[in-house]
């Protein structure tokens, strides 16, 4: 019954973070967290998580002092189907 329960749990949770409104409180809360340990100006348009098959990062921007670090409009991470 515990094995079924934290299954059914992992599940559930691979399914929410499909949904758009899940992803952006996701994409907020990560943004907020790395802005605050890192010291340096991060930017997040959007994230889209197509489970299982991949990724997706829209307008990333990260600077630091006076440096761009990194400026993509959009990339696909682990897009492996």
């Amino acid at each position: 019954m515990i094995i079924a329960s934290i299954i059914m749990l992992v599940v559930l949770v691979a399914i929410s973070l499909t949904i758009p409104a899940v992803q952006n409180f996701v994409k907020d809360k990560v943004v907020s967290y790395l802005k605050t340990k890192t010291g340096t100006e991060i930017s997040l348009e959007r994230i889209r998580i197509n489970f299982p098959t991949g990724l997706q990062l829209d307008k990333f921007y990260v600077q630091d002092l006076k440096k761009t670090l990194c400026c993509m409009r959009a990339a696909s991470l682990f897009n492996w189907i």
